[in-house]
């Protein structure tokens, strides 16, 4: 559905504020003609990635940024020695007495965190001048060409490297949780905090964590029906079905037009960026009405002409993501 009288309305006060920031460099819309177009997904199949083109550089600005290439980081050989003495073993002690669950509060969350700074990092920044700017990706960068334009074009994955090479090399003692032990790996990690929502499991006889971080948090996850995934820098390991945070969309937050489609909706609206993958959306019709719908994929535009998101939601249904969720435990074998 369209809503032309609200487009009217609300593009009057909608003026684009959008900041790009290369390895601390910051590049606004203000001062350079940039376009980008940013996919997330909820999937975990594939990385959320990006492309940025930045126009109007100097020769000296273009090279310097042609040289952005990511840099495989080199491992090191971290394996652990069969004989590996008692001061390596973490003790349960030595870990929070009491952990607290990490809330799921991402503006915050987004306002404190860390940002990972190995290789060639690229922020981006959209938003309003009214209302301000939201972080909407961060990533390493993968390839950076001249563009048609005479400016350069950019390439970026949210965090897949280091995700995927980035060394844990921990022992922990009997008696450690999931919880302990996931809140200690990602306390020494590269990453940002997220969110630990999930059930608890004891390690009786210990628990040996050697291998990338990936590869270990998911045999932590594994345990306990949980997923470990990054958004925005920040490592996440929640519940299958957990969902971030719930927000409502209508004519009035700048929805544009709602598309039925065999698998739930497809929404056009003003850029917002607040939206992201596994967010519970609450769509408002043109009649009022309210639908309950899960966030799968979320793009992000800017151009010239375009300042929008598209999203791509599924019906929500609690019930049904609680039933395939106990299917699921009784298919997955348990290891300690």
């Amino acid at each position: 559905m369209r809503y032309r009288k609200e487009l009217r309305i609300m593009s009057s006060n909608f003026i684009h504020d959008v900041k790009i920031i290369i390895d601390g460099v910051e590049y606004t819309n203000s001062n350079y003609s940039i376009s980008f177009s940013i996919v997330r997904k909820s999937n975990g199949r594939s990385s959320n990635y990006a492309l940025v083109n930045i126009n109007y550089l100097t020769e000296l600005t273009k090279s310097a940024l042609r040289k952005k290439v990511i840099v495989p980081k080199a491992l090191n050989d971290n394996t652990t020695d069969e004989n590996s003495s008692e001061e390596d073993l973490i003790d349960t002690a030595s870990l929070d007495s009491e952990l607290e669950e990490i809330q799921d509060d991402s503006t915050i969350q987004e306002e404190n965190q860390e940002l990972n700074t190995e290789g060639h990092k690229i922020t981006i920044m959209a938003g309003y001048k009214t209302s301000g700017k939201g972080l909407i990706f961060f990533g390493d960068i993968e390839r950076v060409e001249e563009n048609r334009s005479g400016g350069i074009e950019i390439k970026a994955t949210e965090g897949e490297k280091s995700w995927s090479t980035e060394i844990v090399n921990k022992n922990y003692s009997a008696g450690s949780t999931t919880k302990q032990i996931v809140k200690n790996i990602m306390e020494s990690s590269s990453y940002g905090m997220g969110v630990i929502n999930c059930d608890d499991f004891t390690y009786t006889r210990g628990f040996n964590a050697q291998g990338t971080l990936k590869s270990e948090l998911e045999k932590l996850a594994l345990q306990v029906n949980a997923e470990a995934r990054i958004n925005k820098n920040l490592i996440y390991f929640v519940k299958k079905g957990h969902t971030e945070l719930e927000t409502t969309v209508s004519a009035d937050t700048g929805l544009k037009e709602i598309r039925k489609t065999d698998n739930g909706y497809i929404l056009t609206m003003y850029l917002n960026n607040l939206l992201q993958e596994n967010m519970i959306l609450n769509i408002v019709n043109y009649k009022g009405e309210t639908v309950k719908t899960r966030i799968d994929t979320v793009s992000h535009f800017y151009s010239r002409l375009k300042f929008e998101t598209t999203v791509e939601c599924s019906p929500y249904s609690q019930q049904s993501s609680k039933e395939n969720q106990t299917k699921e435990e009784n298919n997955e074998e348990l290891i300690d």
